[in-house]
């Protein structure tokens, strides 16, 4: 669309120009509901699940299962290489190694026997009393109690 004269420009701008009039708001406090904030020092307490880290954080792992008994160090502490953590309750551990002490007392008893039954057996293979069967069963029970004592003195450790 093309306009002939300036006349008709301004005439279109000054028409339009005139329906943009600044309308003044006529929207007062009255519809809005108003309140006085008054200042007041107040303490707000919000609890945030939250994991705490560590410079260096290390996972320690029991070498042993038991319960604790006593903690050593305190949460946060520095620990040093060596250093004792935890107190591990020692009944089932005493117990433990009763038992192997026993089974080694035991174990000492039943190679000390076998020894004796082979030395007797191995005399009368000598005389020609008993065959090479039982000369073998005496030294086969033998090296079975000597076994069963190594395995004994490995649980004590």
């Amino acid at each position: 669309m093309r306009f002939k004269s300036k006349e008709a420009i301004i005439c279109i701008m000054v028409i339009l120009l005139s329906s943009c009039k600044n309308k003044e708001s006529k929207i007062t406090d009255e519809y809005y509901p108003q309140m006085t904030v008054n200042y007041s020092n107040k303490s707000l307490f919000l609890r945030y699940p939250a994991t705490i880290r560590g410079k260096s954080d290390i996972a320690i792992f029991p070498q042993v299962s038991g319960y604790i008994t006593e903690v050593k160090v305190e949460e946060g502490a520095i620990v040093h290489k060596g250093q004792t953590l935890f107190i591990i309750d020692q009944i089932p551990f005493k117990a433990d190694l009763q038992t192997a002490t026993a089974n080694i007392s035991l174990s000492k008893s039943n190679v000390a026997t076998a020894q004796l039954n082979f030395d007797s057996k191995q005399e009368l293979f000598n005389k020609n009393v008993v065959s090479s069967f039982e000369l073998q069963t005496a030294q086969n029970a033998l090296a079975i109690a000597k076994a069963q004592l190594e395995q004994a003195e490995a649980q004590e450790v």
